[in-house]
């Protein structure tokens, strides 16, 4: 049997966020998240257009500490300031 390193799992630590109200977590994808698990072979991510699966995918990345998108938006830029507030403590 071959061992498949993937993400078990990952939770929103909502104790943490300050207001559900703004960007990132204003969108629905991550307001409503509390915690998502994923399947060693795939797992898929669907949704309305702007229900936040990119946004969710950015977020994950960044938690992990990889750099959202070489070219950063101003979205994204608010998504790694919010999100790396979250996960320091």
């Amino acid at each position: 049997m071959q061992i498949k390193p993937y993400l078990k799992e990952i939770s929103l630590k909502r104790e943490r966020v300050e207001d559900f109200e703004v960007y990132p977590f204003c969108i629905p994808g991550v307001k409503n998240l509390k915690s998502l698990k994923f399947h060693p072979d795939v797992t898929f991510l669907v949704g309305e257009n702007g229900s936040g699966k990119s946004t969710l995918i950015e977020a994950i990345a960044v938690g992990l500490g990889f750099n959202p998108k070489e070219e950063q938006s101003n979205h994204s830029s608010q998504l790694t300031a919010r999100i790396q507030s979250c996960t320091n403590t």
